[in-house]
């Protein structure tokens, strides 16, 4: 689910020299040769007329002019850049690095190994890097998008390292192709509004199981065809989702030409609207208010006729498995605190470790949530989701254990082979919720794989955090506090002679048992007698660490739930961890 954007790359240059990356003799300079100076004349930006007419305009003017304003398109790229630098910067109380210095840094929402601060490569490292890029494309999106992907290391504001470069290009792109920006620098007026509008298929109306295909499939092909739709207005896809930006009465306009989409063209949409008042501070754009999203469904609830192209890999899983392991991975809470707590988080175990001087004229914004920072944000869950499922898949491939994703949950499903534990599943991805700077519910439901697919959403999303094992008609929620009990438990067992047959004894006294304690006798007297443990027979020498560990594991999942079917269920989960007669 990573996040890819063709936008115009004006600020390509501050990874080079982050103070003069916009003056043209610098610019000029940095370049160097007639060859380098033609290599960035190549590229053409999008751009438009004072009356609205499709132009153009070389990469190599967009970046030494995006800091002017005696003429119209420079007005609206300094706009527009200006604009989304100071709605991204929703704190500017300490500058991290000053200008020409090479210490600058990023803070990554989720990265896959090291810290989350991310130091990258500046000066003539950052040059070549960038001329190897524009050397390899003749076409201006492809080179752009490269760029960007490249640029997504790199902070975009020395006083809010958590916005990148990338980020910050599509909203600054966006907002400059809006009619209302456009108009306003022609009147040379600031705009006093601007929305984010996030738009997605709603998964809620699709609940059974042999629809889920066909809803895949419909949703790409719908985003597909709103891109190709609202291409102008540059829609960032993210997952299966689009985001658009614009200002003032554009706002409207997307919302109103949306809907005219769906009624046209018989799509179910759902709108999220965000919007924020900008106003003006030390000369600079602040954030003045941030008014409650609001959310509209657009279409029938009802899904069209519409064939998948194609079997997909999960599907055939879920069709051969009898048993199959279903979960969701979604954010905690509403955006705009997953937004403060990610702020908080950052500021209090990364920033104020950090050398820094204080701001001359500081902002802090009363918000949390900026649409620099809803989109890092979006970019960040995605790598995250995609490396969950990878963990979740045999071969490594997210795509062929995602069901449904966007940036509020995904749904993955795996199918569960004989024998095959899911307690390693649940400890790689207790080990990925460590390197995400937010808090993420996990739940997963084991159940048959005809189980119906309305019912486990419905039990997913009525479990924050856990596992609910269904077998027939029992129902047993396992929390957050017993799994890593479990995994404790399974790596004791793991490697080591535990009867299956036993066990299984075991998991059936659990069954019929009321209370834990004539469960731990027979587990006591099976260690005793070396039945636990094949070959282990104890006599004086006490109980075993599997023995007591057991116990232990009773004690604890009996305390939580009161219920010895959880305690039951709890064992069963370990059954794939003993050895059957024979050693298998």
């Amino acid at each position: 689910m990573s996040v890819s954007t063709s936008a115009v790359p004006h600020d390509l240059l501050k990874p080079v020299c982050w103070k003069m990356h916009a003056n043209p003799g610098r610019v000029a300079k940095i370049f160097g040769t007639p060859e380098l100076i033609a290599l960035s004349r190549k590229f053409l930006c999008p751009d438009f007329t004072v009356n609205g007419s499709p132009s153009s305009r070389e990469l190599y003017d967009a970046i030494r002019g995006h800091h002017a304003d005696a003429r119209f398109w420079e007005r609206c790229l300094a706009v527009s850049d200006r604009l989304a630098a100071a709605v991204g910067r929703l704190r500017a109380v300490w500058r991290y690095w000053e200008p020409g210095e090479e210490n600058i840094f990023l803070v990554k929402l989720y990265v896959r190994e090291g810290p989350h601060v991310i130091r990258p490569r500046v000066g003539c490292d950052a040059l070549k890097d960038i001329i190897s890029i524009l050397r390899k494309h003749s076409r201006s999106e492809d080179a752009f998008r490269e760029l960007n992907d490249y640029l997504s290391r790199f902070p975009a504001d020395s006083r809010f390292p958590l916005v990148s470069l990338k980020t910050h290009h599509w909203l600054s792109d966006a907002l400059r192709r809006s009619k209302s920006l456009r108009r306003l620098c022609s009147a040379r007026r600031n705009p006093e509004r601007m929305g984010l509008i996030r738009v997605g298929v709603p998964c809620e109306f699709f609940h059974r199981l042999r629809d889920l295909r066909a809803f895949r499939d419909y949703v790409d092909h719908v985003l597909r065809f709103i891109e190709g739709e609202l291409a102008s207005h540059l829609p960032l896809r993210v997952g299966d989702e689009l985001f658009l930006a614009a200002v003032e009465g554009d706002i409207e306009d997307l919302v109103n030409r949306l809907t005219t989409l769906c009624i046209r063209s018989a799509l179910l949409l759902k709108m999220e609207i965000h919007e924020w008042r900008v106003g003006r501070a030390y000369g600079q754009f602040i954030i003045e208010s941030l008014a409650p999203p609001r959310e509209a469904y657009i279409g029938e609830p009802k899904l069209p006729e519409f064939a998948p192209k194609a079997t997909d890999a999960w599907a055939e899983e879920l069709e051969r498995s009898e048993r199959v392991l279903w979960m969701r991975v979604a954010l905690h809470g509403a955006l705009e605190e997953v937004a403060k707590t990610f702020l908080d988080r950052v500021e209090r175990e990364i920033l104020s470790r950090m050398p820094r001087r204080p701001e001359e004229n500081p902002i802090e914004q009363k918000i949390s949530l900026s649409p620099d920072l809803l989109v890092s944000i979006s970019d960040g869950l995605g790598e995250f989701y995609m490396d969950f499922g990878r963990i979740l898949s045999r071969s490594g491939d997210p795509k062929e254990v995602t069901v449904l994703r966007s940036l509020r949950e995904t749904i993955f499903v795996r199918g569960l082979r004989d024998g095959e534990g899911v307690l390693e599943l649940y400890e790689k991805a207790l080990e990925l919720l460590k390197r995400i700077l937010i808090e993420v519910d996990v739940s997963g439901v084991m159940c048959s794989g005809k189980y119906p697919f309305w019912r486990v959403y419905e039990l997913l999303k009525s479990y924050d955090w856990g596992l609910i094992v269904v077998r027939g008609d029992r129902l047993v929620r396992l929390g957050r506090n017993d799994v890593p009990d479990l995994i404790r438990a399974r790596n004791l067992l793991s490697g080591r002679n535990v009867s299956r047959s036993q066990f299984m004894e075991i998991i059936k006294e659990a069954r019929r048992s009321d209370g834990p304690e004539i469960l731990k006798v027979l587990i006591e007297s099976r260690d005793a007698e070396g039945k636990l443990l094949r070959g282990s027979r104890r006599g004086g020498r006490g109980f075993s660490d599997v023995c007591r560990e057991l116990c232990r594991l009773v004690d604890r999942i009996y305390q939580r739930h009161r219920d010895m079917k959880a305690v039951a269920e709890a064992l069963e989960l370990l059954m794939p961890y003993t050895k059957a007669e024979g050693g298998r």
